[in-house]
């Protein structure tokens, strides 16, 4: 605690080691999608993609984010379910 705390007194950012797991880069979030990181910052663009965390300049992602965002997109095409 005193960690977080003196982290937090000198203007630091301070993020707990048993979270930094959870979190993936830009790049990681698009590998993980099959997209470019160009396709990545289009959606944050236009608030339409997955959420995500900015800490200052820097974008993380955590997978469960970008898993539910797949989840909301999933199209069932009816005429092949009428068969």
């Amino acid at each position: 605690m005193d960690e977080l705390l003196d982290a937090l007194n000198e203007g630091r950012s301070f993020i707990r080691p048993e979270h930094v797991h959870e979190l993936m880069t830009e790049q990681e979030a698009a590998a993980y999608l099959g997209v470019s990181v160009s396709g990545m910052r289009k959606w944050r663009g236009r608030q339409c993609g997955p959420k995500y965390a900015r800490f200052g300049k820097i974008i993380r992602y955590r997978q469960h984010d970008l898993d539910t965002f797949v989840q909301s997109r999933i199209v069932c095409d009816e005429s092949t379910t009428q068969k």
